[in-house]
């Protein structure tokens, strides 16, 4: 399982994720630490969702990009187009591959990249989500993004947020806490370590391990502000002690 948010707050980009992943081995299944979060030219960050192998070949398409394409928008129709025909490729590809192993019928087991990309130029945010069936979606219109398998966290935890009014420092601690809860839930592949990453005026940069310790701090600090708000909201009554 993955999780992968990208959230448009009102001075930049904010891209976090998950940091663990899952590659192959005769015995079964292996969990290793990774960072998924990766930068295209000077303007872009990508993610994607799936095994190790997959997103190396979701990185060398991208990365194969003409320059000149690469630092295009995320706007621009040719990079676009460009874009899904290469994830379209790798998607026929390892279909292929998984039918004549298993026959037609498993089609739905074929490991199937999940890619959300992100753009923040001369004020303007781009969060461009291409699904596994190569459907496109343009998601800054929401505040957000998210991908991968554990994206229902994400989508639950983000509605009370009104993430386009957030400055990314406070984007950072949102995307943050939305990381750290779905971990804490203790669901299947998520694990540490939490990865960040801004975009913003001054361009794009990754937070550092201080400002991870930070964000730590704030986030414990917020947990326990709401459940002491919650118990000045309902506090308890001397009878049900």
């Amino acid at each position: 399982m993955t999780l992968i948010v990208a959230l448009a707050c009102k001075d930049g980009v904010i891209m976090a994720s998950d940091g663990q992943a899952t590659s192959g081995s005769s015995g079964g299944p292996v969990r290793h630490a990774m960072l998924k979060i990766q930068k295209l030219g000077d303007y872009k960050l990508w993610a994607a969702s799936g095994s190790v192998g997959l997103i190396q070949k979701v990185a060398e398409a991208f990365e194969s990009l003409p320059v000149e394409l690469i630092d295009k928008s995320l706007d621009d129709a040719q990079l676009r187009q460009a874009m899904l025909q290469r994830v379209y490729q790798i998607r026929r590809s390892e279909l292929e591959r998984h039918r004549g192993l298993y026959g037609s019928g498993r089609d739905r087991e074929a490991q199937i990249a999940d890619i959300i990309l992100a753009e923040y130029r001369n004020g303007n945010a781009i969060i461009w989500h291409i699904f596994p069936d190569c459907q496109d979606e343009r998601q800054e219109i929401f505040g957000y993004g998210c991908s991968g398998s554990g994206d229902i966290f994400a989508h639950t935890l983000l509605k009370h947020h009104r993430v386009r009014e957030l400055e990314v420092k406070q984007g950072a601690l949102v995307a943050y806490r939305v990381i750290r809860d779905a971990i804490d839930v203790g669901a299947f592949g998520l694990g540490e370590p939490i990865d960040i990453w801004i975009m913003d005026e001054q361009g794009i940069r990754q937070m550092s391990q201080d400002e991870m310790l930070a964000l730590r701090d704030a986030y414990s600090t917020w947990v326990e502000a709401e459940l002491e708000t919650f118990r000045k909201l309902f506090p308890v009554s001397e009878e049900s002690r």
